[in-house]
Parts: C-alpha cells; sequence; structure tokens
C-alpha cells in the first residue's frame, strides 16, 4: 500500500508490484483480493492496468490496512466482542491492555501520506 501510494495514482501490475516489493505473488496475490474487498484498492484492466490506491493516501488509515488483513485488533482475549474469560470483574491486568489497545489504535490512525512524509524509498 505504501508503494502504491508513494506512486501519485500511477497503476501498477500484480508481477511488476510482487518483484519492486520482494513478495512472492501468490501471497501479494492474496494480499491484493483482501485489500480490494476493503475497498482500499481498485483495480483497472488493460495494457496500463494494475492496482491502484482506491482513496488519496492522506484517506487511507494504516488501521484500515491491518483490519482488513488480520481483522479487528485484539491483542488479548478479553478485549475482544464476546471474551471468554471468566474473571473480567476482577482482573488486575485488563486496564492495561485497554490503554495498550487504545495506545495503539492511536498510532494506526496515520494516514498512508504521513507514513511517507519521512521515506526516501518504499520497497527497493
Amino acid at each position: 500500500m505504501a508503494f502504491l501510494a508513494s506512486r501519485n495514482g500511477q497503476p501498477l501490475n500484480l508481477k511488476a508490484l510482487s518483484q519492486e516489493c520482494h513478495l512472492p505473488l501468490p501471497f501479494l496475490a492474496q494480499i491484493m483480493l483482501d485489500l480490494k474487498r476493503a475497498q482500499l484498492l481498485k483495480s483497472i484492466r488493460g495494457k496500463s492496468g494494475g492496482y491502484l490506491l482506491a482513496r488519496k493516501p492522506e484517506e487511507i488509515r494504516v488501521k484500515e490496512i491491518l483490519e482488513a488483513l488480520e481483522g479487528r485488533i485484539s491483542l488479548v482475549e478479553c478485549l475482544k466482542e464476546n471474551p471468554r474469560c471468566l474473571s473480567l470483574e476482577g482482573c488486575l491486568t485488563r486496564p492495561f491492555w485497554e490503554n495498550l489497545k487504545l495506545s495503539l489504535e492511536r498510532m494506526l490512525e496515520i494516514s498512508l501520506e504521513d507514513l511517507l512524509l519521512n521515506q526516501k524509498e518504499v520497497c527497493k
């Protein structure tokens, strides 16, 4: 996603992206499919087609990308929507995990544009 953001809206085919970012083609194909389903990428058919961001880099958050690939962020079982933990009420460590999750979520609100501001090269 960062590499595509660095291309200023220029589409890139899967094979070229695989080579540029040193990722196995089948692995990358699955990732791209997940990102497309999440409406973070779009594809253009044809000779000069390929994949490109579905929105501007400043509108795409790293959190969206991670959740598209991994699901909702949950560091420990007790923070999931339907926790199976039997001692939620008296848990001594749950406040720590809640604070850590909040801190992580704040960090992941960074946009692709912000991520690239201090980068000179992406992939390669």
